[in-house]
C-alpha cells in the first residue's frame, strides 16, 4: 500500500494518497487499500469517538479488550482497562488518573472460567478499588459485588438508595425459586440473615453463628398473620391463628437475676407441656403461665404472698391459680 508514497530531495516521506470514505471516518487497512471505517467516527472539534453499528438485527458494536500471555491465564491476569485522567492543581499540574475500570481473570480452569471486574477511584493521593462484580464469591456464594472503602477509612462502606425529587427509592431483593436475604459477615464469614421465606410468604432473622432463626413473621394469608420467637422459618402455626404472638420451645432459665430487664423464654414443664415463663429483676422468681394454671415459684421469697392477701408457707414453695399439676 506504500507504492505512491515517495520520498523528495530532502529525504522527507511525503503521500499523494487522499482520503478514504467520508468526512470524520477513522481510516484503516481495508486489504491492503485505504478505506474509511463507517462505523468509526472522531468528532475534532468535541473531542468525541463515536462507535456505531448498522444492521438490522439485535447485536450492536463492542469494544474488544483481548489479553495473552502467549500461554494459559492465571488468577489476576489484567484482561484489560479503562483509565480516566487529568490534573491537578499543583504549581506545576500533575497527570493524575483519577479513576479506572478493569477486568481480571478470576478462575481460568477450563470449563470452569469466571472473571470479574472493578472500579478503582483516587482517594487521598492512592487509587483503591471501591467496587468490585465477581462470579463466584466466598463460602460458595454465587455471583456478588463488593462495595468497600478506602484502606484508611474509619468507618465501613455506604449503599445509598437515592430518588430525585418525590420519589421513593427501594432496595429490591428477588429470590424468585428462592428465599430472598440479605447477608451480615464480618471478614466474610456469615454472622446474621434477614430474609424472606417463599414457603410462608415470611419474614425472619436468623443467626448463623448459633444456627437459630430469631424471629420470624409469617404470612401465609390475609387472615393468617402471626410473629414466632425463636421458631425455623417453617414452624407450624396452628389453622386459625391470625395476629399471635408465639415463643417457641426451647429456652433455657437464667441462672442469674437478670438486671434493669425481664426475662421470658418458653420450655417444657414436662414432656410435652410448653410453658412461658417470666422473671423480673426482684430476686430470682418466675411467673409461668400453661396447662390452664398462673404458677408463683418465689425461690427466694420467705412467705407467697399477693396483693391484699398473704398466704404463709415455706420459703420457696410453689402457689398455683387453677388447674393444679
Amino acid at each position: 500500500m506504500f507504492d505512491n508514497k515517495i520520498f523528495d530531495n530532502a529525504g522527507t516521506l511525503t503521500a499523494n494518497v487522499a482520503a478514504a470514505g467520508s468526512d470524520t471516518q477513522i481510516q484503516f487497512n481495508d486489504g491492503g487499500s485505504f478505506a474509511g471505517a463507517s462505523g468509526l467516527l472522531y468528532d475534532k472539534t468535541n473531542i468525541g469517538l463515536t462507535l456505531s453499528r448498522v444492521a438490522d438485527d439485535a447485536l450492536g458494536p463492542a469494544f474488544v479488550f483481548q489479553q495473552s500471555r502467549g500461554a494459559a491465564g492465571q488468577v489476576g491476569d489484567v484482561l484489560g482497562a479503562i483509565s480516566f485522567k487529568g490534573y491537578n492543581d499543583n504549581a506545576t499540574p500533575e497527570l493524575i488518573e483519577y479513576a479506572q475500570i478493569n477486568s481480571t481473570i478470576r478462575y481460568p480452569n477450563d470449563g470452569g472460567e469466571g472473571g470479574s471486574i472493578s472500579f478503582k477511584f483516587m482517594q487521598a493521593g492512592t487509587l483503591e478499588e471501591y467496587v468490585r462484580f465477581n462470579v463466584a464469591g466466598p463460602s460458595g456464594y454465587s455471583t456478588y459485588f463488593d462495595f468497600k472503602t478506602y484502606s484508611g477509612s474509619p468507618v465501613g462502606p455506604t449503599l445509598r438508595i437515592y430518588a430525585e425529587g418525590n420519589n421513593g427509592g427501594a432496595l429490591v431483593v428477588d429470590g424468585r425459586a428462592g428465599d430472598g436475604v440479605i447477608i451480615l459477615s464480618q471478614e466474610l464469614s456469615e454472622k446474621w440473615r434477614i430474609g424472606y421465606n417463599i414457603t410462608n410468604a415470611g419474614l425472619y432473622l436468623n443467626s448463623s453463628v448459633s444456627g437459630y432463626t430469631v424471629l420470624s413473621v409469617t404470612h401465609e394469608s390475609a387472615t393468617k398473620q402471626n410473629i414466632v420467637f425463636w421458631g425455623p422459618t417453617n414452624t407450624t402455626i396452628p389453622a386459625t391463628a391470625n395476629k399471635n404472638l408465639f415463643v417457641v420451645n426451647g429456652g433455657v432459665a437464667p441462672t442469674a437475676v437478670p438486671v434493669d430487664m425481664t426475662s421470658l423464654w418458653c420450655a417444657d414443664y414436662a414432656a410435652g407441656d410448653a410453658r412461658l415463663s417470666i422473671m423480673g429483676e426482684k430476686n430470682t422468681n418466675t411467673l409461668t403461665l400453661g396447662a390452664g394454671n398462673v404458677l408463683l415459684r418465689p425461690d427466694t421469697m420467705a412467705d407467697d404472698s399477693v396483693s391484699g392477701e398473704t398466704f404463709v408457707g415455706t420459703a420457696g414453695e410453689d402457689l398455683a391459680w387453677g388447674d393444679v399439676v
